[in-house]
C-alpha cells in the first residue's frame, strides 16, 4: 500500500494498494487530511507500513493517535474492517511494535511529574485487546522532558524496549507478546533486527575490550549460541536492518561486503553452506541499498533489490 499526495499544498491523498505478486492494482481510495485533533477518519496519519519504513502485516489509520478513533483497513480492498477508541491512553505517545500475530503499541505516558513505559496488544482480527503490561513507573520527570522510547522487532512475537534519557537509560527488555514472558537482555546487549521475522533472532554483545559478539536468542529470550566472529552482518542502507533471515531450521546472512550468503544453524551457530554471490550482479550495491531477503513458499531464499536510477 502506497500514500501518494498531489503536493504540499495540496491536502487530498490517494492511498494505492497493489498486488505484491502481478503489481496490479487492487483499489484506491482518496482521503483529505485533517489536525490530529480531529475525531475526523485519517487514513494518512501514522498508518503503519505506509509511512513508517518498519515493514509490517496490518494498515491502520490514526495509528499514533489517542484522541482519533483507529480504523483497520483491508490492504486487498481498501474497506474497513473495524474501528474502536484509541486503546493508547491520553498523555501518551504510542510507538508501532507490531509482530506477524499481533497489533502491538509501546507506550510512554506522563502523569504527576512521573513517567510511565508499557505494552498494549490487539487481536488483529477484532481490534480486541488480548494484553496490557507495565514494564516501568514511577520514573522520575528527566531534566528538559528528554526521554525516548524506542521499539526493535525480536522474533516470531516478540519486540525489545529501551527506554532512557541523557540522565538515565535502561537495558533492552525483551517482550514476548503471546507468551508475555518478558527478559531483560543486559546493559551491553542490543537487538539486531531483521525485516523478516523468525523464531530466532540476532542480539549483539557489547564487550568491555571494544569488541562486539553476535548471538541467536530464541522466542523465549534466552541465548542459544554464539556465532562465529569472522560472521559479519551487512545492513540495509539506512542501517535500521541487518539482512539475514530466519528460516526454519537456521539463518541466511548476508556476510561481510554482501559477496556471499551463508547459512547458519539455529542451535549450535554452525556454519553450513556458502554461497557466492554472481559475478554478473553488482552484490555490494545491490545488498547496500537492498529492501532485505526474504522467504518465500516453496524456495529457500529470495534476495530483493532495487537499483537508483
Amino acid at each position: 500500500v502506497a500514500a501518494v499526495a498531489a503536493g504540499p499544498a495540496d491536502s487530498a491523498q490517494m492511498l494505492v494498494g497493489l498486488d505484491a505478486v502481478t503489481g496490479q492494482q487492487l483499489w484506491s481510495a482518496r482521503s483529505t487530511l485533517r489536525s490530529p485533533e480531529s475525531d475526523s477518519f485519517d487514513p494518512r496519519r501514522n498508518m503503519h507500513g505506509v509511512e513508517d519504513l518498519q515493514p509490517g502485516p496490518f494498515l491502520i489509520a490514526n495509528r499514533h493517535s489517542n484522541t482519533s478513533p483507529w480504523t483497520r483497513l483491508d490492504t486487498r480492498t481498501g474497506k474497513p474492517l473495524w474501528m474502536l477508541d484509541a486503546p493508547v491512553r491520553p498523555h501518551c505517545d504510542g510507538k508501532v511494535a507490531d509482530t506477524q500475530s499481533r497489533i502491538v503499541a509501546a507506550t510512554l505516558c506522563f502523569a504527576n511529574d512521573k513517567l510511565e513505559v508499557g505494552v498494549e496488544v490487539l487481536d488483529p482480527d477484532s481490534g480486541q485487546r488480548l494484553w496490557q503490561t507495565t514494564l516501568a513507573s514511577g520514573i522520575p520527570k528527566p531534566a528538559g522532558n528528554r526521554y525516548e522510547l524506542f521499539v526493535t522487532p525480536a522474533g516470531l512475537d516478540g519486540v525489545a524496549l529501551f527506554h532512557g534519557s541523557p540522565e538515565r537509560s535502561t537495558s533492552q527488555i525483551y517482550v514476548n507478546v503471546v507468551s508475555h514472558q518478558m527478559r531483560d537482555l543486559g546493559p551491553h546487549d542490543n537487538v539486531v533486527a531483521s525485516f523478516d521475522r523468525g523464531d530466532r533472532f540476532v542480539v549483539s554483545h557489547h564487550g568491555d575490550s571494544g569488541n562486539t559478539e553476535l548471538s541467536l536468542y530464541d522466542s523465549q529470550g534466552l541465548r542459544r549460541c554464539a556465532l562465529s566472529p569472522g560472521l559479519k552482518l551487512r545492513s540495509s542502507l539506512f542501517g535500521t536492518y541487518s539482512l539475514y533471515v530466519p528460516l526454519a531450521n537456521g539463518v541466511v546472512v548476508a556476510n561481510g561486503n554482501g559477496d556471499t550468503f551463508q547459512t547458519v544453524d539455529n542451535d549450535t551457530c554452525a556454519i553450513g553452506a556458502t554461497q557466492k554471490a554472481s559475478p554478473s550482479v553488482d552484490w555490494l550495491a545491490a545488498v547496500t541499498i537492498a529492501l532485505g531477503v526474504f522467504p518465500q513458499p516453496l524456495l529457500d531464499l529470495v534476495a530483493r533489490a532495487a537499483q537508483f536510477g
